[in-house]
């Protein structure tokens, strides 16, 4: 799972899902998987990434690839995806209503629900 907007014409957007074919050292060849953008292989570059407080005397950077694995996602992450089969585990109650009805309809196919 992508963690930033890197180029949302692409789809390369926080959330998209990826992907990971090959890892060189300083790029990964990926895939997007989702159903609107699904695309052919492309390259993602490590990117630097530094704090955003900035009342410390020295400066910290590290550079490192803007992606997390992601076996499973919370209701709040999956919002506005469409994905193929879904499965819900609910331990506790929802907070609301709306949040049973995004994850009731991330899938067109209701037998892939449950």
């Amino acid at each position: 799972m992508l963690l930033r907007n890197l180029n949302v014409s692409k789809g390369l957007s926080n959330v998209t899902q990826l992907i990971v074919w090959k890892r060189y050292e300083n790029c990964l060849d990926l895939q997007v998987i989702s159903v609107e953008k699904a695309s052919e292989r492309m390259s993602l570059p490590k990117i630097d990434l530094s704090p955003a407080d900035s009342s410390l005397p020295f400066y910290f950077k590290r550079r490192q690839f803007p992606i997390r694995v992601a076996f499973c996602m919370t209701i709040i992450k999956a919002k506005g995806q469409t994905l193929k089969r879904v499965g819900i585990y609910l331990p506790q109650t929802v907070f609301g209503r709306g949040q049973l009805y995004i994850c009731c309809t991330l899938t067109s196919y209701i037998a892939q629900k449950f």
